[in-house]
């Protein structure tokens, strides 16, 4: 849609002289650039529909002759060109409109306006802050390609009691050594959320006479801010491996299979169902350490269609697997004994912190031990799942609903989407998410959580029809583990 600059324009500078102080005269006026709805929608600002165009003008003052710069950024619908706010900038932007909105933090419009335009105050923009030091990917190294046909045999032979053909064999690869820094997928649209909320409501709140924060100058109140942020940041550890790939392995054809959290023993083919015992190619791939032998692990192969344009086959979010903290109702405790008895009451929604195979790397230790515990995955489409190389320290401290981490997006930069086949290891602190997908995309989800396991959620989890049961140390809770706490009720 074409945009009409001279009403804009106009508009603006009605505005900047109606007041009876500041302005007396706007000496110019200048179109400096325009964001595109697109630009908008990928930047800080991340919503969709709106387009912005920057404005400078040179006004002079009512007190004296003084000169000054403004910039204006003024908001408009897509759709209708209607204003929906103005945000005004002492002086020029420190850097073109497009940089800006990918690099700084912008309030949302109108958040510093209580009145007009001459009387709004001038936002306060902040770079964004990212954190520094997340590597790619880790792959396992040269050295073990070389013997990985050697050790995948073994594995098949000592840990599964099984063998494969040999084209089966000669199809699964090692890790393909990327030398170059990873990039986003450019099949799926990388969206910048940022903390521009917290920033807005703290300058909306400096900004409101009847809050705390306007007794406070800008510059503490963008201090107070700083620290909220690293309070934030300080929750995320980069110096380790917490994302690994480990193999590539062609997907067997699908059949419909949809199980999540299905115990298996690690180790036993005879624990697997028949009619799953084609996902050995992968189960075999993964580097297990001996502590986990004839451990129970929970096998998840998700088979479908994606229903629409723009879902994700699985769960959509950054998250982690690990939920954190969670509340058990006593009620939905499925692990308690039934015949306990006694005068005492248990303390019902005591929280819990939850390990979901919990996972470690450590190089020293050899091919067969430097990956403990964790939780291994793979999809057949490629750049439907994205990975970061970190973990969250203290998730029961910084972790969301159900390992819900979006509010960390800000500091993590872009991460880095798997190839088909990919086989990865990750820890279940490890922030990852499912990617949009086109409507019709049949994908094949493969995911092994090692034995670390604190909850199994016997209502949205597989019960192994061959018998095998969680760990005895595992709390089995009943109810709707997406519903909120007090609101889960008990099985039995």
């Amino acid at each position: 849609m074409d945009l009409d600059f001279k009403t804009i324009v106009g508009e603006t500078v009605a505005e900047l002289l109606s007041g009876y102080r500041n302005f007396t005269n706007v000496l110019s006026s200048e179109v400096i650039e325009v964001a595109s709805s697109r630009v908008v929608r990928s930047s800080v600002i991340g919503d969709e529909g709106l387009i912005i165009v920057q404005l400078e003008f040179k006004c002079r003052q009512s007190y004296g002759d003084e000169e000054s710069k403004i910039t204006v950024l003024y908001f408009l619908k897509e759709a209708t060109n209607v204003c929906v706010g103005k945000l005004k900038i002492k002086d020029q932007l420190p850097c073109p409109l497009a940089e800006l909105l990918d690099t700084y933090i912008i309030p949302w419009p109108n958040s510093a306006r209580r009145y007009a335009l001459p009387y709004s105050n001038y936002v306060k923009l902040i770079p964004v802050s990212t954190l520094p030091g997340i590597s790619s990917i880790h792959r396992r190294e040269a050295a073990f390609a070389r013997n990985f046909e050697h050790e995948l045999r073994e594995r098949l032979i000592f840990i599964w009691g099984s063998k494969l053909s040999e084209k089966d064999l000669n199809s699964i690869k090692p890790p393909i050594q990327v030398k170059e820094k990873a990039k986003c997928s450019k099949g799926a649209e990388f969206q910048k959320i940022f903390v521009s909320e917290i920033w807005t409501v703290m300058q909306m709140e400096h900004f409101n006479s009847g809050s705390r924060l306007s007794f406070l100058p800008m510059e503490l109140v963008e201090v107070i801010y700083r620290h909220v942020e690293q309070y934030w940041k300080s929750s995320i550890e980069t110096r380790g491996v917490f994302a690994s790939v480990v193999a590539q392995v062609p997907f067997p054809k699908p059949k419909g299979i949809n199980v999540n959290m299905m115990p298996i023993v690690l180790g036993d083919l005879d624990s697997i169902p028949k009619d799953m015992r084609q996902y050995l190619p992968l189960l075999a791939v993964c580097p297990l350490n001996r502590e986990e032998f004839d451990k129970i692990g929970y096998l998840t192969i998700h088979e479908s269609t994606v229903k629409e344009d723009g879902k994700s086959q699985r769960r959509e979010g950054l998250h982690t697997e690990t939920p954190g903290k969670i509340q058990i109702p006593y009620a939905s405790d499925c692990s308690l004994p039934s015949d306990v008895k006694g005068s005492w009451r248990v303390q019902s929604d005591v929280p819990s912190s939850v390990r979901w195979g919990r996972g470690v790397h450590d190089g020293n230790l050899g091919a067969t031990y430097e990956y403990i515990g964790g939780i291994y995955m793979a999809s057949n489409v490629a750049d439907s799942c994205r990975i970061w190389n970190c973990k969250v320290n203290h998730p029961e401290e910084f972790v969301g609903h159900l390992g819900d981490i979006e509010n960390m997006r800000s500091f993590l930069g872009q991460g880095e989407t798997l190839a088909a086949g990919e086989v990865v290891w990750i820890t279940d602190c490890t922030p990852h998410e499912s990617l949009p997908l086109k409507k019709g995309t049949k994908r094949q989800y493969f995911r092994l959580v090692t034995s670390d396991v604190t909850v199994w959620y016997e209502d949205h989890s597989t019960p192994n029809p061959l018998g095998i049961k969680p760990s005895e140390g595992v709390k089995i809770v009943s109810g709707n583990k997406f519903a909120k706490p007090h609101s889960a009720s008990a099985s039995r």
